[in-house]
């Protein structure tokens, strides 16, 4: 079976980096996707760059800029648009391995079509393109998901990737006017909390993260920190279920 994706790729001042990331989508031995390149107003020329890889199954689009740090205003926009029956996220300088969308399908086949999932990433140097680390995260259970993402953020949100029955409900919208780009953690609480277990695969599926002085990690870094606010209801609401004093 071939389960046909819808790409998002949110693009924010990236001219110099997006071609190679686009570059990595279309190089895919797979070629059961659609791919939204959705422009956040950029300053300089993200949007012309875009414009050069428009074709058949890749669609651009430009969105407001509204909210700091945040990829909710081309998620909200685009989500509608979406056919596939799987949605991932794919930021603006990273790039994945030509055979990543083959084994997210055959992983997704593996495991009876969970409704979400994430995978480990590869953190690489810019420069030297060096593999730096490999961040990844692992539970057995929902109470044990819980557990973690009360501790800290344990979802690899670039590898996150959701079903069409999850898109075209209400909870897959973020609060960015809340948490600004913290929104994703408030997000996967919400899911949780309604019953969706986030699948985590145990091998490297060839998703890279590039390391880099503007990467929005470090700008999020100086923003007010949201992580206590928005693990202080789900504390109170699980404390018992989770047996916190």
């Amino acid at each position: 079976m071939s389960v046909k994706f819808s790409i998002v790729l949110p693009a924010y001042n990236r001219e110099t980096l997006i071609k190679e990331t686009i570059q990595s989508i279309k190089n895919q031995s797979y070629d059961n996707y659609e791919l939204f390149i959705v422009d956040n107003e950029s300053t300089d020329n993200t949007y012309n760059v875009a414009l050069e890889y428009e074709s058949k199954n890749t669609q651009v689009h430009k969105v407001e800029n509204i909210y700091p740090c945040s990829y909710d205003e081309a998620k909200n926009y685009i989500l509608p648009r979406c056919t596939g029956d799987y949605i991932t996220f794919i930021a603006d300088d990273d790039i994945i391995q030509n055979n990543y969308l083959l084994k997210l399908n055959e992983y997704i086949i593996e495991s009876n079509f969970p409704p979400a999932l994430q995978s480990p990433i590869k953190w690489f140097n810019s420069e030297s393109r060096k593999v730096l680390k490999t961040v990844e995260y692992y539970y057995n259970s929902i109470l044990e998901l819980k557990n973690q993402l009360l501790y800290h953020c344990c979802i690899n949100t670039p590898t996150f990737v959701f079903s069409k029955e999850l898109k075209d409900t209400d909870i897959i919208k973020g609060r960015p006017e809340k948490f600004e780009g913290a929104a994703d953690y408030d997000l996967y609480l919400r899911l949780v909390d309604s019953g969706v277990f986030i699948n985590t695969c145990r091998d490297w599926l060839g998703y890279f993260y590039r390391a880099h002085p503007n990467q929005a990690t470090w700008t999020m870094v100086k923003k007010p920190n949201h992580n206590e606010e928005i693990k202080k209801p789900w504390i109170e609401k699980w404390k018992s279920e989770l047996n916190i004093l």
